[in-house]
């Protein structure tokens, strides 16, 4: 059996009418399914043991999938406490869930490298999040910072962020909303760091967006 809690992601309140599914992560089968209750609690149950997954879907929202988990014998019990993003999240796909990620638009401008910064040959790193609506926009209040090594350089980005045009991801064929990262790095000496064109190539590399 594999049961828990779903809750959302900024106000931990409890999520009552999740459609829960338990999928085998061998056939890719939907095996068992629940809806959480008042309390966002739901239990489904295994036909044998092996490695499964749930999948979380409600109203309005992307679906969101789980890590796998093993149940080694029939009689197992497997729980948890599951989160689902609230807000403009809800409605955004993950890069694991659509068909094209979003990608840039060449001749974006770059963040201005602070001047205090840049006299003292002060280089530095910023990794944000935020999600580029159909249009190829960055959805308003979206924007976070994950990390900054100076906060001025944090605040650099956020003041151009919303100049920025995107190709908008697509899923099944129509252009989704979906939540990306983006790592930018501030150097004195790295030629056209003005540009965002010339992150392109970092953010393409990087690992995806991390849950927080």
């Amino acid at each position: 059996m594999v049961g828990g809690r779903v809750v959302g992601d900024s106000t931990h309140h409890p999520l009552a009418g999740v459609l829960v599914r338990l999928v085998d992560s061998a056939s890719t089968q939907v095996v068992d399914s629940a809806t959480t209750d008042s309390a966002g609690i739901f239990y489904t149950t295994a036909p044998k043991p092996g490695t499964y997954s749930l999948l979380l879907t409600r109203a309005n929202a992307a679906p969101r999938a789980t890590s796998n988990w093993t149940l080694g014998s029939p009689e197992a019990f497997q729980q948890g406490t599951f989160t689902l993003p609230e807000g403009a999240e809800a409605a955004a796909y993950t890069e694991a869930q659509v068909d094209v990620r979003v990608g840039t638009v060449p001749g974006n401008p770059g963040p201005r490298y602070p001047t205090s910064l840049r006299a003292k040959g002060t280089p530095g790193n910023v990794r944000i999040r935020f999600i580029v609506d159909t249009t190829g926009r960055i959805v308003p209040g979206s924007l976070r910072i994950l990390f900054a090594s100076h906060p001025d350089f944090a605040a650099a980005v956020e003041a151009i962020a919303s100049q920025w045009k995107f190709v908008p991801a697509m899923r099944n064929g129509v252009p989704v909303a979906q939540i990306a990262c983006m790592p930018m790095t501030f150097r004195v000496d790295f030629g056209k760091a003005k540009q965002l064109d010339a992150q392109f190539d970092d953010w393409v590399k990087h690992p995806g967006c991390p849950r927080d």
